[in-house]
């Protein structure tokens, strides 16, 4: 994972997978070739609450500014924003984390 800050602008999960360094599938690729994408973010998410990824701050620290930057009511088109917004202020960074690795897959723009 990158240890600089990554320039988050709450698009969707396929941010996250950068800022870390996961292969980023085309933009003319199916969402089918996300799927290894969902599932390696939430792998990085359950070695985050488990204690296994070295970085542990860095996860929690990014996934809070996506959460923010995807609950900006001008970046969103539907109602989903409090949530996004909400999660974003979740102090506990286990709790964060725990809530948003079933989340991974809705977390777009």
């Amino acid at each position: 994972m990158k240890l600089d800050s990554y320039p988050f602008q709450g698009w969707d999960y396929l941010e996250l997978a950068n800022a870390w360094n996961l292969y980023i599938p085309d933009a003319n690729s199916n969402i089918e070739d996300h799927e290894p994408i969902k599932w390696f973010l939430e792998k990085i998410l359950r070695n985050y609450i488990n204690g296994k990824t070295r970085i542990t701050k860095k996860v929690a620290s990014d996934l809070r500014v996506f959460l923010s930057k995807l609950g900006d009511v001008d970046n969103v088109v539907g109602n989903e924003y409090p949530m996004w917004k909400g999660m974003s202020e979740i102090e506990s960074d286990y709790n964060l984390i725990r809530l948003s690795i079933p989340l991974i897959g809705y977390m777009w723009d």
